[in-house]
């Protein structure tokens, strides 16, 4: 069972190549003996490249989007004032 075997706290750090040589080759070897491992070994084998996709720069915004937004903002901006100021007047 996957719970009881003693590598398998292992399974992370041989999938991120981030144990000592010795370790690894333990853990490789225990994987061709193990089959609880092999599958959780082939649960969290695409980790690193999931890894690589989310340490990647986000898409920039193409200028004109950056700029229609960039409009809408400031008429929204000037109708909330345009409000407010009749609202101020309204009560005076």
């Amino acid at each position: 069972m996957m719970g009881d075997c003693e590598l398998r706290h292992d399974l992370g750090g041989y999938v991120l190549g981030g144990l000592p040589p010795e370790q690894a080759e333990r853990v490789s070897h225990h994987l061709a003996t193990c089959a609880s491992c092999r599958g959780h070994h082939a649960e969290i084998a695409a980790t690193p490249q999931l890894l690589a996709l989310a340490t990647d720069a986000p898409p920039s915004v193409p200028t004109e989007v950056r700029d229609r937004l960039v409009a809408r903002s400031a008429r929204h901006r000037q109708r909330r004032r345009w409000a407010l100021t009749t609202a101020v007047v309204a009560t005076l």
